[in-house]
């Protein structure tokens, strides 16, 4: 047996146990996914039957539309899409929806939503900046959108807990954060600057000008995801969630919402962050990253 036969009939398999009662009603939730897949149906599989006491089904966005008929009572979404169809769906606005894999700025705010958010909680890379630079007491920039209210309160409140000097700037979508970053930088005496995930400041040439305005001036880039910490000129360190971590927060208030029978909070981010570090960019601007390995973790 060819081992291209063999992994597609595994596939075939899967398949057919992730939807064997997919045009059943006996199912507690549904696990919603863009579209099948090994990668993405494994993980799904794992949420759907994680919990002795309560029965999940894994659906994609087309399956769960042509079947669904009010039968489920918690809804999970996987990804941005699956999340935009769910809240463009006006039947399932009194539907309990935990969406997950989703960045933070796709996630509306309403009753019966909660969100596990898998871009990383800012407090956390403060606490990665303050472990590398530990002899001093850090100047860090940062720059956020404007329109986000989420991000401003996350600032004040690292600024008053953290002990640090967290220098920020709220941006319109007309600002150009490349042309900004050399004065930003120059102006503020800045050890560190940490990146937020949002296509509302930065784009793919922004952050290639920012990167080296940053490595130019010694100032250590944080960033959020591991391919942004690369052998050229990219960031210094990042810490970011696995694949891993945030599959098991989700599990963890899919059992809490059956047990407490709504949602702890409206948003929900995992507790610890794997480190990856640029060891050779970051030995060229002074910044001892020897303690680091690239398992290394962090927690909030």
């Amino acid at each position: 047996m060819s081992k291209r036969f063999f992994k597609s009939t595994l596939f075939w398999a899967f398949s057919v146990v992730l939807m064997l009662g997919s045009n059943s009603t006996f199912a507690d939730y549904a696990v919603v996914i863009p579209k099948h897949s090994p990668s993405i149906d494994e993980i799904a599989s794992q949420i759907a039957t994680a919990l002795p006491d309560h029965k999940g089904i894994v659906l994609d966005k087309a399956e769960f539309k042509r079947i669904y008929k009010g039968q489920f009572n918690l809804i999970v979404t996987i990804g941005k899409d699956v999340l935009e169809a769910v809240n463009n769906e006006a039947t399932l606005n009194d539907v309990p929806v935990l969406s997950a894999f989703t960045p933070r700025q796709s996630f509306q705010l309403r009753d019966h939503r909660a969100a596990i958010f898998n871009d990383i909680n800012l407090s956390i890379q403060i606490k990665l900046i303050k472990k590398l630079l530990p002899k001093t007491t850090p100047r860090i920039g940062i720059f956020y959108p404007q329109s986000s209210v989420f991000f401003k309160k996350q600032i004040n409140l690292v600024s008053r807990t953290e002990g640090i000097f967290l220098i920020s700037a709220a941006l319109a979508k007309s600002d150009n954060a490349a042309k900004m970053i050399t004065n930003f930088i120059n102006k503020n005496d800045l050890d560190a600057f940490v990146f937020i995930p949002s296509s509302e400041i930065y784009d793919p040439h922004s952050l290639a000008a920012i990167f080296y305005s940053l490595y130019r001036n010694e100032v250590a880039a944080i960033v959020y995801s591991p391919k942004l910490v690369k052998n050229g000129v990219g960031g210094a360190a990042a810490a970011t969630f696995d694949k891993k971590i945030v599959t098991q927060t989700i599990i963890d208030e899919v059992n809490s919402f059956y047990k407490l029978g709504r949602f702890r909070s409206p948003f929900f981010i995992p507790k610890i962050a794997n480190i990856v570090v640029n060891q050779k960019l970051s030995r060229s601007i002074q910044l001892d990253v020897s303690a680091f390995t690239n398992e290394s973790q962090i927690h909030e």
